[in-house]
């Protein structure tokens, strides 16, 4: 039998003062770790695999903080984009800072509860949550020691996935997007564009993968249609000096590894679920043994 897990509901100031939404998993004995993690593009903590991959992680040992970021437009109801104002002014630094701010957040609930103080922290994103997570730690954004491994699942390999209708994007100030799980017309607004164009260097996502050096676990599925493969390789190759990488294909592996949403934790996991499951789980536990 699986060992009993808590999970704390939490809420902190993110960036720009707006509201961090978050649930920790909090394992039954003292965490080993600490797991941030993040979710993707028109994503949230609740989509599909999330909760069911936080409870395996606390299961493993690991204090485990699925959150929204604070500019993803989703609220209390995850049920729409209730704050799609936010949602159109989202940027990767600000998703960076969410996560810098948590960084120092998380250590310190689990200290007040009880728990170790010093644990090493590992960031898992899914697709965006991604290229967050190496951003933030190429960047160095993070609080206390910073981030001691990172895990991208299907994670994008650039920062700009317009830049063949950039300047039009520009010229009409934003761009308008469907979301295909609300049926919600949602605006992007050209914020997200104009902030990378005026610090290029800090959005060059495989420039600064190379400056990584922590250890860092790709996965991606090979039946990804949304982020093909090929990104985790581009990913790999930027990041050869790593002293500590590992890269992972998960056959027939779509973009949310074969989960619908929703998905009730109670149901068996797909296939692919399950083995990326394993493998994160597996590499974590060899990390903070």
């Amino acid at each position: 039998m699986a060992p009993e897990t808590s999970v704390l509901a939490v809420e902190i100031p993110g960036s720009h003062e707006q509201p961090i939404r978050a649930k920790l998993h909090m394992p039954a004995i003292s965490p080993r770790g600490i797991v941030l993690l993040a979710h993707g593009y028109m994503g949230y903590m609740e989509y599909g695999m999330f909760p069911f991959l936080a409870d395996a992680l606390a299961q493993a040992g690991l204090a485990t903080c699925r959150f929204n970021f604070s500019h993803s437009g989703v609220d209390h109801d995850h049920s729409s984009f209730a704050r799609a104002d936010l949602f159109s002014i989202n940027t990767w630094n600000k998703q960076v800072e969410d996560l810098e701010l948590l960084s120092g957040a998380i250590p310190r609930l689990i200290i007040e509860d009880g728990g170790p103080d010093e644990l090493p922290l590992y960031l898992v994103g899914h697709s965006r949550g991604g290229v967050t997570s190496l951003l933030a730690a190429a960047r160095g954004q993070l609080s206390g020691a910073g981030a001691s491994g990172v895990v991208t699942l299907n994670s994008p390999d650039a920062c700009n996935p317009w830049k063949d209708h950039q300047d039009r994007i520009l010229q009409e100030g934003g761009l308008d997007q469907v979301s295909n799980r609300t049926g919600q017309r949602l605006r992007v607004d050209a914020v997200f564009l104009q902030e990378q164009l005026d610090q290029p260097e800090a959005h060059d996502l495989l420039e600064l993968v190379g400056s990584i050096d922590v250890p860092m676990l790709l996965v991606h599925g090979t039946a990804d249609m949304t982020i093909p493969v090929q990104a985790m390789d581009r990913i790999a190759a930027a990041a050869a000096g790593c002293p500590d990488l590992e890269r992972v294909q998960i056959e027939g592996a779509d973009h949310v590894f074969n989960t619908p949403n929703p998905f009730n934790p109670a149901d068996e996991p797909s296939r692919q679920l399950d083995e990326m499951i394993h493998i994160v789980t597996g590499w974590l536990e060899r990390k903070v043994s």
